[in-house]
Protein backbone atom coordinates (compact mmCIF):
# COMPACT_ATOMS: atom_id res chain seq x y z
CA UNK A 1 0.00 0.00 0.00
CA UNK A 2 1.43 3.40 -0.86
CA UNK A 3 0.43 6.99 -1.33
CA UNK A 4 2.06 9.32 -3.80
CA UNK A 5 2.69 12.81 -2.49
CA UNK A 6 1.96 15.73 -4.78
CA UNK A 7 5.05 17.46 -6.18
CA UNK A 8 7.26 14.61 -4.90
CA UNK A 9 8.08 16.51 -1.70
CA UNK A 10 10.93 15.26 0.44
CA UNK A 11 10.01 13.24 3.44
CA UNK A 12 11.98 11.28 6.01
CA UNK A 13 13.32 7.82 6.69
CA UNK A 14 13.02 5.79 9.86
CA UNK A 15 15.82 3.25 10.21
CA UNK A 16 17.03 0.82 12.84
CA UNK A 17 20.51 1.51 14.18
CA UNK A 18 23.19 -0.53 15.98
CA UNK A 19 22.28 1.13 19.29
CA UNK A 20 18.80 -0.47 19.07
CA UNK A 21 17.29 2.94 18.50
CA UNK A 22 14.86 3.96 15.82
CA UNK A 23 16.66 7.01 14.56
CA UNK A 24 15.05 9.85 12.71
CA UNK A 25 17.10 10.30 9.55
CA UNK A 26 17.11 12.62 6.77
CA UNK A 27 15.46 15.41 4.94
CA UNK A 28 13.65 18.33 6.55
CA UNK A 29 9.88 18.17 6.42
CA UNK A 30 8.17 20.71 4.19
CA UNK A 31 4.48 19.98 4.45
CA UNK A 32 2.06 17.10 4.48
CA UNK A 33 -0.77 17.51 1.98
CA UNK A 34 -4.30 17.32 3.27
CA UNK A 35 -5.11 14.30 1.12
CA UNK A 36 -2.23 12.40 2.72
CA UNK A 37 -3.24 13.22 6.29
CA UNK A 38 -6.77 12.04 5.54
CA UNK A 39 -5.64 8.87 3.80
CA UNK A 40 -5.87 5.35 5.19
CA UNK A 41 -2.09 5.03 4.85
CA UNK A 42 -1.33 7.99 7.08
CA UNK A 43 -3.90 6.94 9.69
CA UNK A 44 -2.27 3.52 9.73
CA UNK A 45 1.17 5.03 10.29
CA UNK A 46 -0.15 7.30 13.05
CA UNK A 47 -1.94 4.48 14.85
CA UNK A 48 1.08 2.17 14.63
CA UNK A 49 3.38 4.66 16.26
CA UNK A 50 0.93 6.25 18.70
CA UNK A 51 0.06 2.89 20.22
CA UNK A 52 3.56 2.66 21.67
CA UNK A 53 3.90 5.69 23.94
CA UNK A 54 3.34 9.39 24.34
CA UNK A 55 6.78 9.95 22.77
CA UNK A 56 5.58 8.31 19.59
CA UNK A 57 2.45 10.47 19.62
CA UNK A 58 4.54 13.59 20.07
CA UNK A 59 6.77 12.58 17.19
CA UNK A 60 3.87 11.91 14.84
CA UNK A 61 2.24 15.15 15.89
CA UNK A 62 5.41 16.98 14.94
CA UNK A 63 5.51 15.22 11.57
CA UNK A 64 1.89 16.13 10.92
CA UNK A 65 2.31 19.90 11.40
CA UNK A 66 2.30 21.49 7.95
CA UNK A 67 3.55 24.76 9.39
CA UNK A 68 6.87 23.18 10.42
CA UNK A 69 9.72 25.62 9.82
CA UNK A 70 11.64 24.25 6.85
CA UNK A 71 14.85 25.88 8.08
CA UNK A 72 14.71 24.05 11.38
CA UNK A 73 17.45 21.47 11.96
CA UNK A 74 15.83 20.06 15.09
CA UNK A 75 15.12 16.34 14.88
CA UNK A 76 12.68 14.59 17.22
CA UNK A 77 14.29 11.85 19.30
CA UNK A 78 12.49 8.55 19.07
CA UNK A 79 12.38 6.16 22.02
CA UNK A 80 14.66 3.19 22.32
CA UNK A 81 13.10 -0.21 21.87
CA UNK A 82 14.20 -3.82 22.29
CA UNK A 83 12.29 -4.93 19.19
CA UNK A 84 11.25 -3.60 15.84
CA UNK A 85 7.52 -3.28 16.53
CA UNK A 86 7.23 -0.96 13.55
CA UNK A 87 9.50 -2.99 11.29
CA UNK A 88 9.35 -1.91 7.70
CA UNK A 89 7.38 1.31 8.05
CA UNK A 90 9.29 3.69 5.82
CA UNK A 91 8.55 7.22 4.83
CA UNK A 92 10.88 8.37 2.11
CA UNK A 93 11.29 10.44 -1.01
CA UNK A 94 7.84 11.19 -2.30
CA UNK A 95 5.86 8.30 -0.84
CA UNK A 96 4.69 6.65 2.33
CA UNK A 97 4.89 2.86 2.31
CA UNK A 98 2.92 1.14 5.03
CA UNK A 99 4.33 -2.27 5.82
CA UNK A 100 3.28 -2.55 9.43
CA UNK A 101 3.03 -5.97 11.02
CA UNK A 102 1.62 -7.75 7.95
CA UNK A 103 5.07 -8.49 6.66
CA UNK A 104 7.48 -11.36 6.45
CA UNK A 105 11.21 -11.91 6.23
CA UNK A 106 13.05 -14.70 4.41
CA UNK A 107 16.73 -15.42 5.03
CA UNK A 108 18.24 -17.11 1.99
CA UNK A 109 21.50 -19.02 1.92
CA UNK A 110 23.46 -21.56 -0.07
CA UNK A 111 22.54 -24.56 2.03
CA UNK A 112 24.89 -27.40 2.83
CA UNK A 113 24.64 -31.14 3.52
CA UNK A 114 23.49 -31.91 7.05
CA UNK A 115 24.97 -35.42 6.86
CA UNK A 116 27.08 -37.49 4.50
CA UNK A 117 23.97 -38.90 2.81
CA UNK A 118 22.92 -35.41 1.68
CA UNK A 119 26.17 -34.67 -0.16
CA UNK A 120 25.02 -36.25 -3.43
CA UNK A 121 21.62 -34.48 -3.70
CA UNK A 122 23.29 -31.26 -2.61
CA UNK A 123 25.88 -31.46 -5.39
CA UNK A 124 23.33 -32.53 -7.99
CA UNK A 125 21.18 -29.49 -7.18
CA UNK A 126 24.27 -27.26 -7.26
CA UNK A 127 25.94 -28.46 -10.45
CA UNK A 128 22.76 -28.79 -12.50
CA UNK A 129 21.84 -25.17 -11.71
CA UNK A 130 22.42 -23.31 -14.97
CA UNK A 131 23.01 -20.06 -13.11
CA UNK A 132 26.03 -21.71 -11.47
CA UNK A 133 27.32 -23.59 -14.52
CA UNK A 134 26.30 -21.71 -17.65
CA UNK A 135 26.86 -24.32 -20.35
CA UNK A 136 25.72 -24.21 -23.97
CA UNK A 137 24.18 -27.67 -23.70
CA UNK A 138 20.42 -28.19 -24.11
CA UNK A 139 18.73 -28.46 -20.66
CA UNK A 140 18.27 -32.24 -20.81
CA UNK A 141 21.92 -32.93 -21.67
CA UNK A 142 23.16 -30.34 -19.18
CA UNK A 143 21.28 -32.05 -16.38
CA UNK A 144 22.36 -35.51 -17.52
CA UNK A 145 26.05 -34.58 -17.72
CA UNK A 146 26.31 -32.63 -14.48
CA UNK A 147 24.26 -35.14 -12.52
CA UNK A 148 26.93 -37.66 -13.48
CA UNK A 149 29.69 -35.20 -12.50
CA UNK A 150 27.97 -34.52 -9.17
CA UNK A 151 27.73 -38.22 -8.31
CA UNK A 152 31.43 -38.72 -9.01
CA UNK A 153 32.40 -35.61 -7.09
CA UNK A 154 30.25 -36.62 -4.10
CA UNK A 155 32.54 -39.60 -3.47
CA UNK A 156 35.61 -37.36 -3.51
CA UNK A 157 34.32 -34.59 -1.24
CA UNK A 158 32.81 -36.99 1.33
CA UNK A 159 36.28 -37.18 2.88
CA UNK A 160 36.41 -33.38 3.09
CA UNK A 161 33.11 -33.25 4.96
CA UNK A 162 34.18 -36.05 7.29
CA UNK A 163 37.20 -33.90 8.19
CA UNK A 164 34.92 -31.10 9.40
CA UNK A 165 32.49 -33.27 11.35
CA UNK A 166 30.50 -35.07 8.65
CA UNK A 167 28.31 -32.10 7.71
CA UNK A 168 28.29 -28.43 6.81
CA UNK A 169 27.38 -26.10 9.69
CA UNK A 170 25.81 -23.56 7.32
CA UNK A 171 22.30 -25.00 7.67
CA UNK A 172 22.31 -24.87 11.47
CA UNK A 173 23.90 -21.42 11.49
CA UNK A 174 21.26 -20.02 9.13
CA UNK A 175 18.47 -21.44 11.28
CA UNK A 176 20.12 -20.02 14.42
CA UNK A 177 20.36 -16.57 12.81
CA UNK A 178 16.66 -16.74 11.93
CA UNK A 179 15.80 -17.68 15.51
CA UNK A 180 17.86 -14.77 16.84
CA UNK A 181 16.11 -12.38 14.47
CA UNK A 182 12.70 -13.54 15.67
CA UNK A 183 13.57 -12.09 19.08
CA UNK A 184 14.40 -8.72 17.54
CA UNK A 185 11.74 -8.13 14.90
CA UNK A 186 8.03 -8.72 15.23
CA UNK A 187 7.46 -10.43 11.86
CA UNK A 188 7.50 -14.07 10.69
CA UNK A 189 11.03 -15.17 9.72
CA UNK A 190 11.54 -18.05 7.26
CA UNK A 191 14.70 -19.62 5.85
CA UNK A 192 15.47 -20.92 2.36
CA UNK A 193 18.38 -23.24 1.62
CA UNK A 194 18.98 -23.16 -2.14
CA UNK A 195 20.76 -26.49 -2.64
CA UNK A 196 18.96 -28.62 -0.06
CA UNK A 197 16.03 -29.78 -2.21
CA UNK A 198 14.60 -31.90 0.59
CA UNK A 199 13.81 -28.68 2.50
CA UNK A 200 11.98 -26.99 -0.38
CA UNK A 201 8.48 -28.55 0.00
CA UNK A 202 8.21 -27.33 3.59
CA UNK A 203 9.49 -23.89 2.57
CA UNK A 204 6.78 -23.62 -0.10
CA UNK A 205 4.12 -24.44 2.51
CA UNK A 206 5.57 -21.92 4.95
CA UNK A 207 5.74 -19.11 2.42
CA UNK A 208 2.17 -19.83 1.28
CA UNK A 209 1.13 -19.38 4.91
CA UNK A 210 2.31 -15.76 4.60
CA UNK A 211 -0.57 -15.07 2.23
CA UNK A 212 -1.87 -12.23 4.42
CA UNK A 213 1.46 -10.40 4.28
CA UNK A 214 1.57 -7.21 2.24
CA UNK A 215 5.31 -7.44 1.61
CA UNK A 216 8.04 -10.00 2.22
CA UNK A 217 11.64 -8.87 2.61
CA UNK A 218 14.36 -11.19 1.31
CA UNK A 219 17.77 -11.01 2.97
CA UNK A 220 20.62 -12.96 1.31
CA UNK A 221 23.47 -14.10 3.51
CA UNK A 222 25.73 -13.27 0.55
CA UNK A 223 27.22 -9.78 1.11
CA UNK A 224 28.19 -9.41 -2.56
CA UNK A 225 25.67 -9.94 -5.33
CA UNK A 226 26.15 -12.56 -8.03
CA UNK A 227 23.73 -14.11 -10.49
CA UNK A 228 25.16 -17.47 -9.39
CA UNK A 229 23.97 -17.06 -5.79
CA UNK A 230 21.35 -14.38 -5.12
CA UNK A 231 20.26 -14.41 -8.76
CA UNK A 232 19.87 -18.18 -8.74
CA UNK A 233 17.57 -18.01 -5.73
CA UNK A 234 15.49 -15.27 -7.36
CA UNK A 235 15.08 -17.49 -10.41
CA UNK A 236 14.05 -20.46 -8.25
CA UNK A 237 11.39 -18.31 -6.60
CA UNK A 238 10.15 -17.17 -10.00
CA UNK A 239 9.91 -20.73 -11.33
CA UNK A 240 8.57 -22.50 -8.23
CA UNK A 241 6.27 -20.01 -6.52
CA UNK A 242 3.11 -18.43 -7.82
CA UNK A 243 3.43 -14.98 -9.35
CA UNK A 244 1.26 -13.46 -6.60
CA UNK A 245 3.66 -14.65 -3.90
CA UNK A 246 6.83 -13.71 -5.79
CA UNK A 247 5.29 -10.33 -6.50
CA UNK A 248 5.37 -9.54 -2.78
CA UNK A 249 9.10 -10.16 -2.51
CA UNK A 250 11.33 -7.15 -1.89
CA UNK A 251 15.03 -8.02 -2.05
CA UNK A 252 17.99 -6.46 -0.31
CA UNK A 253 20.23 -7.16 -3.30
CA UNK A 254 23.56 -6.94 -1.48
CA UNK A 255 25.43 -4.92 1.13
CA UNK A 256 29.16 -5.05 0.26
CA UNK A 257 29.99 -1.65 1.74
CA UNK A 258 27.23 -1.26 4.32
CA UNK A 259 28.59 -0.15 7.69
CA UNK A 260 26.36 -2.66 9.48
CA UNK A 261 28.23 -5.39 7.58
CA UNK A 262 31.69 -3.82 7.85
CA UNK A 263 31.62 -3.07 11.59
CA UNK A 264 31.06 -6.62 12.91
CA UNK A 265 33.41 -7.97 10.24
CA UNK A 266 36.12 -5.54 11.36
CA UNK A 267 35.53 -6.57 14.97
CA UNK A 268 35.89 -10.24 13.97
CA UNK A 269 39.24 -9.58 12.30
CA UNK A 270 40.47 -7.54 15.26
CA UNK A 271 39.46 -10.29 17.68
CA UNK A 272 41.39 -12.81 15.56
CA UNK A 273 44.50 -10.61 15.71
CA UNK A 274 44.13 -10.26 19.47
CA UNK A 275 43.53 -13.98 20.04
CA UNK A 276 46.72 -14.88 18.15
CA UNK A 277 48.72 -11.94 19.55
CA UNK A 278 49.46 -10.55 16.10
CA UNK A 279 50.40 -6.89 15.72
CA UNK A 280 48.66 -5.16 12.86
CA UNK A 281 51.84 -3.71 11.38
CA UNK A 282 53.42 -7.20 11.30
CA UNK A 283 50.52 -8.94 9.58
CA UNK A 284 49.28 -9.61 6.06
CA UNK A 285 45.48 -9.76 5.81
CA UNK A 286 44.80 -12.11 2.91
CA UNK A 287 41.14 -11.66 1.97
CA UNK A 288 39.88 -14.73 0.13
CA UNK A 289 36.54 -14.58 -1.71
CA UNK A 290 34.79 -17.36 -3.58
CA UNK A 291 35.88 -17.32 -7.21
CA UNK A 292 33.79 -16.97 -10.35
CA UNK A 293 34.51 -17.73 -14.02
CA UNK A 294 35.88 -14.73 -15.85
CA UNK A 295 33.22 -14.93 -18.56
CA UNK A 296 30.51 -14.32 -15.93
CA UNK A 297 32.13 -11.02 -15.02
CA UNK A 298 32.54 -10.12 -18.70
CA UNK A 299 28.83 -10.71 -19.24
CA UNK A 300 27.84 -8.25 -16.53
CA UNK A 301 27.95 -10.00 -13.16
CA UNK A 302 28.91 -7.30 -10.59
CA UNK A 303 30.38 -9.79 -8.11
CA UNK A 304 34.06 -8.90 -8.55
CA UNK A 305 33.38 -5.19 -8.28
CA UNK A 306 31.41 -5.70 -5.08
CA UNK A 307 34.15 -7.93 -3.62
CA UNK A 308 36.65 -5.16 -4.31
CA UNK A 309 34.35 -2.67 -2.61
CA UNK A 310 34.18 -4.85 0.53
CA UNK A 311 37.93 -5.42 0.43
CA UNK A 312 38.75 -1.71 0.24
CA UNK A 313 36.39 -0.86 3.09
CA UNK A 314 37.69 -3.58 5.42
CA UNK A 315 41.33 -3.00 4.53
CA UNK A 316 40.94 0.70 5.39
CA UNK A 317 40.10 -0.32 8.97
CA UNK A 318 43.61 -1.81 9.32
CA UNK A 319 45.90 0.80 7.71
CA UNK A 320 49.08 -0.56 9.31
CA UNK A 321 48.63 -4.09 7.94
CA UNK A 322 49.45 -5.38 4.46
CA UNK A 323 46.43 -6.42 2.38
CA UNK A 324 45.67 -8.68 -0.56
CA UNK A 325 42.47 -9.84 -2.27
CA UNK A 326 42.37 -13.31 -3.86
CA UNK A 327 39.77 -15.80 -5.09
CA UNK A 328 39.37 -19.46 -4.17
CA UNK A 329 37.26 -22.58 -4.86
CA UNK A 330 38.03 -22.95 -8.56
CA UNK A 331 36.04 -25.57 -10.49
CA UNK A 332 36.65 -26.76 -14.01
CA UNK A 333 39.35 -25.79 -16.51
CA UNK A 334 38.22 -22.36 -17.70
CA UNK A 335 39.74 -19.05 -16.62
CA UNK A 336 38.44 -17.64 -13.33
CA UNK A 337 38.93 -14.18 -11.86
CA UNK A 338 42.41 -13.69 -10.46
CA UNK A 339 44.58 -13.79 -8.43
CA UNK A 340 43.93 -17.32 -7.20
CA UNK A 341 44.34 -17.84 -3.45
CA UNK A 342 46.27 -21.09 -3.87
CA UNK A 343 48.75 -19.57 -6.34
CA UNK A 344 49.25 -16.50 -4.16
CA UNK A 345 50.02 -18.68 -1.13
CA UNK A 346 52.53 -20.76 -3.10
CA UNK A 347 54.34 -17.70 -4.44
CA UNK A 348 54.24 -15.53 -1.30
CA UNK A 349 57.66 -14.21 -0.32
CA UNK A 350 57.64 -11.22 2.05
CA UNK A 351 59.38 -10.20 5.25
CA UNK A 352 56.10 -10.08 7.22
CA UNK A 353 55.73 -13.38 9.06
CA UNK A 354 52.07 -13.24 10.17
CA UNK A 355 49.31 -14.08 7.67
CA UNK A 356 45.59 -14.08 8.43
CA UNK A 357 43.31 -15.54 5.73
CA UNK A 358 40.01 -13.67 5.94
CA UNK A 359 36.92 -15.25 4.27
CA UNK A 360 35.62 -12.15 2.51
CA UNK A 361 32.44 -13.46 0.85
CA UNK A 362 31.39 -15.91 3.56
CA UNK A 363 29.29 -14.83 6.54
CA UNK A 364 29.16 -18.39 7.94
CA UNK A 365 31.89 -21.00 8.13
CA UNK A 366 31.45 -24.08 5.95
CA UNK A 367 33.46 -26.37 3.66
CA UNK A 368 35.25 -23.51 1.86
CA UNK A 369 36.59 -22.09 5.13
CA UNK A 370 36.80 -25.04 7.50
CA UNK A 371 38.41 -27.38 5.00
CA UNK A 372 39.68 -25.47 1.97
CA UNK A 373 41.30 -22.58 3.85
CA UNK A 374 42.16 -24.50 7.00
CA UNK A 375 43.57 -27.67 5.43
CA UNK A 376 44.67 -26.66 1.94
CA UNK A 377 45.97 -23.08 2.11
CA UNK A 378 47.28 -22.70 5.66
CA UNK A 379 49.68 -25.69 5.36
CA UNK A 380 51.24 -24.08 2.27
CA UNK A 381 51.95 -20.91 4.21
CA UNK A 382 53.18 -22.73 7.29
CA UNK A 383 55.63 -24.77 5.21
CA UNK A 384 57.09 -21.48 3.99
CA UNK A 385 57.68 -20.38 7.58
CA UNK A 386 54.70 -18.05 8.06
CA UNK A 387 52.61 -17.87 11.20
CA UNK A 388 49.32 -18.37 9.35
CA UNK A 389 45.81 -18.57 10.79
CA UNK A 390 42.25 -18.51 9.49
CA UNK A 391 39.95 -15.72 10.63
CA UNK A 392 36.53 -17.20 11.44
CA UNK A 393 33.43 -15.93 9.66
CA UNK A 394 31.00 -13.75 11.61
CA UNK A 395 28.67 -16.74 12.14
CA UNK A 396 26.40 -15.98 15.12
CA UNK A 397 28.06 -12.86 16.53
CA UNK A 398 25.56 -10.64 18.33
CA UNK A 399 26.78 -7.52 16.54
CA UNK A 400 26.29 -9.27 13.18
CA UNK A 401 22.69 -10.17 14.11
CA UNK A 402 22.13 -6.50 14.99
CA UNK A 403 23.80 -5.56 11.71
CA UNK A 404 21.37 -7.73 9.76
CA UNK A 405 18.45 -5.93 11.39
CA UNK A 406 19.95 -2.58 10.45
CA UNK A 407 20.62 -3.62 6.84
CA UNK A 408 17.09 -4.97 6.44
CA UNK A 409 15.59 -1.76 7.75
CA UNK A 410 17.74 0.76 5.91
CA UNK A 411 18.47 -0.68 2.46
CA UNK A 412 16.84 -0.08 -0.88
CA UNK A 413 14.79 -3.01 -2.12
CA UNK A 414 14.27 -4.57 -5.55
CA UNK A 415 11.61 -6.82 -7.00
CA UNK A 416 12.38 -10.48 -7.61
CA UNK A 417 12.45 -10.28 -11.41
CA UNK A 418 15.17 -7.60 -11.34
CA UNK A 419 17.76 -10.07 -9.99
CA UNK A 420 17.46 -12.76 -12.65
CA UNK A 421 20.08 -13.05 -15.38
CA UNK A 422 18.80 -13.16 -18.95
CA UNK A 423 20.88 -14.83 -21.63
CA UNK A 424 23.96 -17.03 -21.38
CA UNK A 425 27.16 -15.81 -19.74
CA UNK A 426 29.98 -15.57 -22.25
CA UNK A 427 33.10 -13.51 -22.90
CA UNK A 428 33.29 -11.08 -25.76
CA UNK A 429 35.72 -11.63 -28.64
CA UNK A 430 38.31 -9.31 -27.05
CA UNK A 431 38.36 -11.30 -23.81
CA UNK A 432 38.59 -14.58 -25.70
CA UNK A 433 41.79 -13.38 -27.36
CA UNK A 434 43.43 -12.63 -24.00
CA UNK A 435 42.81 -16.06 -22.45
Amino acid sequence: MQHRIANQQYFNIFSYTRSDELQYNAKRIKSIPKQLKESEVWRGVRSTFSSESSEWRATIAKLARPEEDENSEQRPILPKTDSLDCFGITVFYGRVELMGKKNGLILVNFGGPRCIAEIKPFLIALLTDRDVICSSLPPFFHRLLFTWVAKRRAKKVAHDYEAIGGKSPIFEDTEAIAEALRTKIDVPVLTFHRYLPMTHPQFVKDVQALDDCNSIRIFPLFPQFSYTTTGSIARWFSENLCAKTAGKFRWIKSYPAHQAFAQPFTATIQQCLDDHQMREEETLLLFSAHGLPKRYICSGDPYQEECESSFELLASAFPKAAHQLCYQSLFGKEEWIRPYTVEFCKGLSISIRNVVIVPLSFTSDHIETLFEIEQLYLPILKEKGFHAVRCPAMNLRADWIDGIVQIISSSHVLRNAMLIRHGRAKCCACCAKTK
